[in-house]
């Protein structure tokens, strides 16, 4: 934009400007008509909003019509833009409405990959807070560990070689990293968890739990190893004919 060849940058960006409100506004309209539905089509939904661009643009002059367009538009979307059903290859949306087990119609359709995310994101749900916090302790400890030998590397194959050990142990000994777990825990709620109380306070409990062990393994058993053996100053003043120690 700042590279427009126009007389008229200030329309420009006046346009951009309109446009972003106007994904708000759409957005807005989704949160209060179809977002609630797992069976609406947001591409449909879109649409919809679109035909009706001139009926709210021209409604923004009186309050009482902009309301009266605003419901408008939120009836159209929460009565139609459903999607299309799938037989051989189910939407999510079927299984939640259906009232399917998760575990049983990934491994119908997708084989075992489901049902085994699933499995993994219930192991992690159901840690203990301590054992949660003592893996991620570990586990940030050998990623921290991971990346300081990386950058001691003069070469690639130094960094590749680096890394391969700590992250493998990391994998193999079942630790606990926040990071990892944003995806796997989500994922086995979408799964099987939604209407699992228990899976989503396991979860939660488990996210706060790791990321404190996480923020002690990095900062501690590694920068702070470091930083006592090479960094920390001593303390100890110059004695009679001494003299103090100079910057190189």
């Amino acid at each position: 934009m700042d590279e427009s060849r126009s007389t008229k940058p200030w329309r420009i960006l006046c346009e951009v400007y309109a446009k972003l409100l106007a994904m708000l506004v759409q957005h807005w309209v989704f949160l209060v008509s179809c977002w609630a539905y797992p069976n609406r089509s947001l591409v449909k939904a879109a649409q919809t909003v679109q035909k009706h661009a001139l009926h709210l643009a021209s409604a923004f002059g009186s309050l009482r019509r902009l309301i009266t367009a605003l419901m408008t538009v939120q009836r159209c979307v929460a009565a139609g833009c459903r999607m299309n059903r799938r037989k051989k290859y189910p939407n999510t949306y079927q299984f939640l409405l259906d009232g399917m087990s998760m575990t049983t119609a990934l491994a119908d359709v997708y084989g075992a990959v489901g049902a085994t995310a699933l499995a993994i994101g219930r192991h992690k749900a159901a840690l203990g807070f301590l054992e949660a916090v003592a893996l991620g302790v570990l586990c940030n400890a050998l990623v921290c560990l991971a990346v300081w030998l990386a950058m001691g590397g003069r070469t690639v194959t130094d960094k590749v070689l680096a890394v391969v050990f700590p992250m493998t142990a990391f994998v193999t000994m079942g630790l606990e990293h926040a990071i990892a777990n944003m995806f796997f825990l989500p994922y086995a709620w979408v799964l099987g968890g939604i209407h699992d109380p228990q899976f989503v306070a396991g979860a939660l409990r488990n996210l706060g739990a790791v990321t404190l062990g996480n923020l002690g393994g990095g900062t501690r058993l590694v920068a702070g190893v470091y930083w006592l053996a090479s960094l920390r100053p001593s303390g100890r003043t110059p004695g009679m004919g001494e003299e103090p120690p100079h910057a190189p």
